[in-house]
C-alpha cells in the first residue's frame, strides 16, 4: 500500500464515439507525448508522414480524464493536475 502506488488510468474518447483505456504511468507524464491523433500501430505512426494522414482523423482524441479507482488511488493521487498542450 505504501510502496506501490494505486494505477493511474488515462481514459480517452475519439471523434468517431468510441472510448480507450490505458494505463497512464505518472513519470512518463512529466515528458512530452503525442496524445492525438490517438496511434496503436506502426502503420499509423507511418501514416503520420504520408499524404494520407488524414486517415487518422478518425482517432483524433476529444475528450481524456486522468482517475485511479478505490479508496487508495484517491488517497496517493491529486485531484487535480495541470495539463500542458502543444
Amino acid at each position: 500500500m505504501f510502496f506501490k502506488p494505486a494505477t493511474l488510468w488515462l481514459k480517452i474518447r475519439l471523434a468517431d464515439g468510441s472510448e480507450k483505456r490505458f494505463r497512464f504511468i505518472a513519470g512518463m507524464g512529466e515528458t512530452a507525448f503525442l496524445l492525438s491523433p490517438l496511434i496503436e500501430t506502426t502503420d499509423e505512426f507511418a501514416l503520420l508522414y504520408t499524404d494520407q494522414a488524414k486517415v487518422l482523423e478518425k482517432n483524433a482524441v476529444v475528450l481524456l480524464s486522468l482517475h485511479s479507482e478505490g479508496f487508495l488511488g484517491n488517497w496517493q493521487w491529486r485531484n487535480t493536475y495541470d495539463l500542458l498542450l502543444n
